[in-house]
C-alpha cells in the first residue's frame, strides 16, 4: 500500500525527509526496516537485498556510497564530485564516523529502533530544511554509537531525472549548522 502524504507550499527536502520518516516511524515496527531513495531515479534497487542483509545482520543504518571502495559517480560534475568527498572527510572524521564515505546519499536504509532513539534524545531527527538534513540525521545517529555501514553504489547522473535541486551554498551552510549545534554542546 502507498500512502501520499502531501503538503502545500513545497518545503524542501528537510522537510519531505521529516514528514516521510515521522510516518514511517509511526507505522513500523521494530522488525521493519525504512527505505529511503532519491527523488531523481539515480537509486540502484539492486542494491536493496544487500542493504537489508546488513541491517538484518546488525547495521542500524546502511547507506548507498559511490565513494565506497567498488562504487564511483558517472556523468556528474567534478566539483560535486570533490565537494562531496571533501564535506563527508571533515564531517566523518569530526565526529568519528569511522569507515563512512559518504554521507549525502539519501538513498539508505534504517533500523527503525535506531531513528527513535535519535528522536528521543535529540527532539526530532534534523532541524535542518536542506538537503543536508540526511547528514545530521548520521551525526546524530553516529553521536548514539549507532553501527553504520555503507555499501558500494555506481551514481549515474545520465540516469537522472530532471535537474538536480540541490544548492551547494545552502547544504554547505546547513553542514556548519549541523556542526554548530553538534561540537559546540
Amino acid at each position: 500500500p502507498v500512502e501520499l502524504i502531501s503538503y502545500q507550499p513545497n518545503q524542501g527536502a528537510g522537510e519531505a525527509f521529516r514528514r516521510g520518516l515521522a510516518k514511517a516511524l509511526e507505522i513500523a515496527s521494530d522488525s521493519d526496516a525504512i527505505v529511503t531513495l532519491e527523488a531523481d531515479g539515480t537509486s540502484d534497487l539492486d542494491l536493496l537485498p544487500e542493504m537489508l542483509r546488513r541491517l538484518g545482520a546488525g547495521a542500524d543504518a546502511v547507506i548507498a556510497s559511490c565513494h565506497a571502495k567498488g562504487g564511483r559517480m558517472e556523468d556528474n560534475p567534478l566539483h560535486r564530485k570533490r565537494l562531496g568527498r571533501a564535506a563527508t572527510t571533515v564531517l566523518t572524521r569530526l565526529f568519528a564516523m569511522k569507515g563512512l564515505t559518504a554521507i549525502s546519499s539519501f538513498y539508505r536504509v534504517y533500523r527503525p529502533q535506531a531513528l527513535k532513539r535519535v528522536r528521543a534524545r535529540f527532539g526530532d531527527l534534523s532541524r535542518e530544511k536542506t538537503f543536508s538534513c540526511v547528514v545530521e540525521v548520521l551525526v546524530r545517529l553516529g553521536r548514539l554509537g549507532a553501527r553504520l555501514e555503507e555499501v558500494p553504489m555506481v551514481l549515474k547522473g545520465r540516469e537522472r531525472i530532471g535537474k538536480s535541486k540541490m544548492r551547494i551554498l545552502r547544504n554547505t551552510l546547513g553542514y556548519m549548522r549541523i556542526i554548530a549545534r553538534n561540537v559546540f554542546v
